[in-house]
């Protein structure tokens, strides 16, 4: 890091000064023409939208989560208006998502946890792949094309 005003390399911390008007980092020789000044705290990092999409990416909804939402807005005694109205959303929100129209995203998934007490989204399960195991697969009409071509020039 170096002097905002000299160029110097600056050793340790520097030192953050307003000099006519500019706000710069000096060393402490530089440091005598201005006076002090504090840079605000630095705010977390902001994510990534890939780091996001990846993160959406391994949540999935439960299977039949209409269902579930509609049943838990019945079972509080909700119309979808009131319902939306305790989401902050609009009703036709709700009316998609009970429609299963509409996937919740993140923060629609933890509204609806906080009102309704359910989850919609889950962590997506992947099964093994077992290769070898079951039945075999069928013949198709190419692989009986082929086999009779096969044999013709076999003959």
């Amino acid at each position: 890091m170096r002097c905002e005003v000299c160029g110097k390399p600056i050793r340790g911390e520097p030192i953050y000064r307003v000099i006519e008007g500019a706000r710069m980092m000096v060393c402490p020789e530089c440091a005598r023409f201005g006076t002090e000044w504090r840079p605000p705290p630095s705010r977390p990092k902001r994510r990534r939208k890939a780091d996001l999409l990846e993160e959406v990416e391994r949540l999935q909804p439960v299977e039949g989560y209409g269902d579930l939402i509609r049943r838990a807005r019945e079972r509080l005694g909700l119309t979808q208006e009131e319902l939306g109205m305790r989401l902050g959303e609009k009703a036709s929100v709700i009316r998609k998502l009970e429609r299963e129209e509409l996937i919740p995203d993140r923060r629609l998934a933890e509204k609806l946890r906080r009102v309704l007490r359910i989850e919609v989204l889950a962590p997506e399960t992947t099964s093994p792949t077992i290769i070898g195991v079951g039945k075999p697969p069928e013949v198709t009409i190419g692989d009986l094309i082929k086999l009779d071509r096969k044999a013709e020039d076999e003959e």
